[in-house]
């Protein structure tokens, strides 16, 4: 498992300019070209044919990351902004998730949403469509199951701006260790 990512984000644009530096990335860890490996899946989720490396993309105005993984894996960055919290969270979290928010704020909100969002990517979904709520007796859950597969759920802010959440099957990392700044 390893997350690359960079606060560059004005130099990579979308749609080809990501897709370049995914399989650039992808290259320097399979070490093979396999740009031409790169298809989407009916929902949207991009994957390599027939390799065995998963990936999850995820931007939010500057900070752009990417997180490779020998198992299926969900990222998502979310820039603190304002915003109504409290209607967003009525409207999509479950109770327990609304009442976290109720409590304690932004910093719950972003944790939760960018949990959410991380979990619909690693289903392939929408966060629309992910029932799973991410609180329970009032803490954080640290794993859930999805389709019969256990999930890790892991967390990181960077400097009170941004919110990270990966979605994994990988137990017991580190964010710290498995999180590398890249200039573009």
């Amino acid at each position: 498992m390893k997350i690359f990512y960079t606060l560059q984000g004005e130099k990579i644009g979308k749609g080809s300019s990501a897709n370049q530096l995914i399989t650039k990335l992808a290259r320097e860890l399979t070490n093979k070209d396999i740009s031409e490996d790169m298809i989407v899946r009916k929902q949207g989720k991009p994957f390599f044919k027939g390799r065995p490396i998963e990936f999850s993309l995820s931007h939010s105005k500057e900070l752009w990351a990417i997180a490779f993984s020998l198992t299926p894996c969900g990222l998502d960055v979310q820039k603190r902004v304002d915003t109504r919290i409290d209607a967003i969270a009525g409207r999509y979290f479950s109770k327990e998730e609304y009442d976290k928010v109720k409590a304690q704020g932004e910093d719950a909100f972003f944790r939760i949403w960018t949990g959410k969002e991380a979990l619909a990517k690693y289903e392939g979904t929408s966060i629309f469509s992910t029932k799973t709520s991410l609180i329970e007796k009032a803490e954080y859950k640290r794993n859930v199951n999805i389709n019969e597969n256990n999930v890790y759920i892991y967390h990181k802010t960077i400097g009170n701006t941004y919110d990270v959440t990966l979605v994994t099957e990988e137990e017991n990392l580190c964010m710290d260790l498995i999180m590398e700044a890249i200039e573009l």
